[in-house]
């Protein structure tokens, strides 16, 4: 073979090589840029979403959430679909046009202790990006977004087919050539190879071409997609930096329900990311007064933190922004007020010291009137939390007081039957017997009615001790929980031929008095639901105490029941739905944990569980 062919079968096969090589090298850069720009986008665009419908979805507006996320996919072509599913209830508001899938793609779901999961799933859409975001946290509320993976996939087909006619070029150009001049063209692949290398690490060729030939045409039209994909790179960088900043100021909010601590973080990690000192927050009342929220001086030297300072930017916020239809960023002097909109409306202002100095374009305005839509919903979303935690107290208040009510008029009721009613019946009872010792042996009658009346007297005075030992058992006062528990199974279950099976696991010890007659109750409601409707053979009581947890667990080997049937079903269940409620409620009030297990034909297990040290308010002794 000749040098002549050898040279142009060597300068082929290190073209095709080196455009390989390119082609490799610029889609794994390519797409490594597009993965995560997508991610970056995705997660900052599902935490958005996931703030502005959260309100509605909490609060059942079905329709104005359904149009969000419709809008929300409409105008965004690389998103396929997106739904919001509260896994407790099974609600879920979807965009899919066949209707919300009944099997969902595996791994979708958040696990307990996140707030964020991403999946890449292939489905009939093609790949898809899912990514879920808790929308509260520490509820079971999901918004997914399902973005195509797809399209990152095809701009890198187009990009390689660009590569790689300008590869089939180079090499019809090498051949033409390399029998001609074999240095001039083995010289300038050798340079533009070492460029093309360069290139892998951001450099963007645009220094002269090494020849005016074949080759160097090529390096002129590598030089020009390097400048274009350098460009694209800058745009894709730039608009990564103000996710960026959309991100870290939803990192900083996200899950937080605290008022104070969602202004103090959020105004921090904005003087961060805009590399500014001082700032403050005003917030907008009700009767649309203002006030004075928070400041943050991170030298803790300015001095510009006064009532007067304060008092006039607001004044001078409100003037500039009088005649404004939207509220809007403004740059004043030495100040930058961003306003905090929630719902279309102004609910406060940020104001930001800056320097002179500082170079604030247009994008920037945008940029900042977005970061104060997305702090302003987290404000009023606080504001909503604090709202509902407000009512939530005073519920658990009316509770404890409504049910502390019953047990003292219990005692005062037991009371009332063991001192009175219960001495007047054995002073009745006392004066019979006297008249029947008056009585001769002539009067027969008179002695059988006597003593008919003395039985009657004798089961009304049993009936009164165990309505006395339903209300108040003194036995609970006296020796404690168990004994109490263990007199109350005895005596109701044996009425219906159940055995009852008590043990103790641990070192018993008394409990505080409150704890011990929420745990009795809860007990004799169990204890009852068993007697009247579980036909059970036997119960197993156990007591557990540990360094950690005071435990009873109560199993009946009955019929079981469909626990959310008795539940919903209030007007066929009443009496017992409800005593299932209050035996929740009891436990909540003592800060313990109740659970109830139950199925057809296979028994039911209530288990209460509550810490030894601290018992919502109540101590262990």
């Amino acid at each position: 073979m000749k040098l002549r062919d050898k040279i142009s079968i060597g300068t082929i096969s290190i073209t095709i090589v080196m455009g390989l090589i390119t082609m490799i090298i610029v889609r794994l850069i390519i797409l490594d840029s597009l993965q995560n720009q997508l991610q970056a986008k995705g997660e900052t665009v599902t935490r958005l979403v996931a703030e502005d419908i959260a309100n509605a979805f909490l609060e059942g507006e079905i329709l104005a959430v359904k149009r969000s996320l419709t809008d929300f996919v409409d105008n965004n072509h690389e998103i396929v679909y997106s739904y919001i599913i509260n896994y407790q209830t099974q609600n879920t508001v979807h965009t899919f046009n066949h209707g919300f899938p009944a099997i969902l793609p595996p791994n979708t779901r958040i696990d307990y202790n996140q707030d964020l999961n991403v999946t890449i799933y292939d489905s009939d859409y093609g790949l898809i990006r899912d990514i879920g975001y808790r929308v509260i946290k520490g509820t079971d509320i999901e918004l997914h977004v399902g973005f195509d993976e797809q399209q990152i996939y095809s701009v890198l087909n187009r990009m390689s087919i660009i590569i790689l006619g300008v590869i089939i070029a180079g090499i019809l150009l090498s051949v033409m050539i390399s029998t001609l001049v074999s240095y001039v063209i083995t010289k300038p692949i050798g340079q533009f190879t070492e460029k093309v290398k360069n290139f892998k690490y951001g450099d963007v060729i645009s220094n002269s071409p090494s020849s005016n030939d074949e080759i160097g045409d090529l390096e002129n039209a590598f030089q020009e997609m390097s400048i274009r994909i350098q460009d694209n790179i800058s745009e894709i960088e730039k608009k990564n930096k103000d996710l960026s900043m959309y991100n870290e100021i939803a990192k900083v909010i996200s899950g937080e329900t605290e008022l104070d601590l969602i202004l103090k973080a959020s105004l921090t990690k904005l003087l961060e990311l805009l590399d500014l000192k001082f700032g403050w927050i005003a917030l907008l009342n009700s009767d649309q007064s203002w006030e004075f929220a928070v400041e943050v001086d991170v030298n803790k030297q300015s001095n510009d933190s006064n009532d007067n300072s304060q008092v006039k930017c607001i004044q001078t916020y409100a003037k500039l922004t009088e005649k404004d239809k939207e509220p809007r960023v403004i740059s004043y002097q030495n100040h930058l007020m961003i306003p905090l909109i929630a719902k279309g409306k102004s609910i406060g202002v940020i104001y930001l010291m800056i320097s002179e100095r500082k170079d604030l374009k247009s994008g920037d305005y945008d940029i900042l009137s977005v970061v104060g839509r997305q702090i302003g919903t987290a404000i009023e979303n606080a504001q909503l939390w604090k709202r509902i935690k407000t009512r939530s107290l005073l519920r658990q208040e009316l509770i404890e007081k409504t049910i502390q009510t019953q047990e003292d008029e219990r005692l005062r009721i037991a009371r009332e039957l063991h001192d009175e009613t219960s001495q007047n019946i054995a002073a009745l009872s006392l004066g019979i017997k006297t008249v029947e010792l008056s009585l001769t042996d002539e009067n027969i009658k008179t002695k059988s009615l006597l003593n008919t009346l003395k039985d009657s007297i004798s089961i009304t005075v049993k009936g009164i001790h165990n309505i006395i030992y339903d209300l108040r058992p003194t036995l609970l006062d006296d020796k404690g929980l168990i004994p109490a528990v263990t007199w109350l199974a005895d005596t109701k279950l044996s009425l219906k031929n159940v055995k009852a099976h008590v043990t103790v696991t641990g070192e018993e010890h008394r409990l505080s008095s409150e704890l011990e007659i929420s745990v009795f109750r809860i007990a004799q409601e169990c204890i009852t639901n068993i007697s009247k409707y579980a036909q059970a053979n036997i119960v197993s009581i156990r007591f557990i105490f540990t360094d950690e947890n005071f435990m009873m667990v109560i199993t009946d080997d009955g019929i079981g029941f469909d626990l959310e049937s008795i539940l919903s079903e209030t007007s066929k269940h009443s009496r017992r739905g409800l005593g299932l409620i209050g035996m929740k409620e009891r436990a909540s009030l003592v800060g313990a944990k109740l659970k109830i297990f139950s199925e057809l034909n296979k028994g039911t297990t209530l288990s209460f569980v509550v810490p030894t040290k601290i018992v919502g308010g109540y101590s262990i002794e």
